[in-house]
């Protein structure tokens, strides 16, 4: 369920939720996210059971299942590299 967003042509989002965010293409989202007030860059993946919250995600990024970035800067800031590159939150 996409409420108040931008979302781009090419983008899946399956059985999460996307409030007040902005999805450009070939953005992937699996099930049991929640996403509220994010950017998220070209071609990114998300796993399933994420959270992000208010942070903007890189291009070609791919965040494990089970992420939470956004809500608590010290938890974001400990995970470590999961394939491609190292993706930060916005605290």
């Amino acid at each position: 369920m996409t409420l108040n967003s931008l979302v781009s042509g090419g983008c899946i989002i399956s059985g999460s939720v996307v409030v007040q965010s902005v999805l450009f293409p070939r953005v992937r989202i699996n099930s049991f996210c929640n996403i509220d007030s994010a950017v998220l860059l070209p071609e990114v993946w998300v796993g399933r059971s994420c959270r992000l919250r208010r942070c903007i995600i890189d291009r070609a990024c791919i965040i494990p299942e089970g992420m939470v970035i956004g809500e608590n800067a010290e938890e974001t800031r400990s995970f470590l590299p999961f394939r491609r590159r190292y993706c930060t939150g916005h605290a």
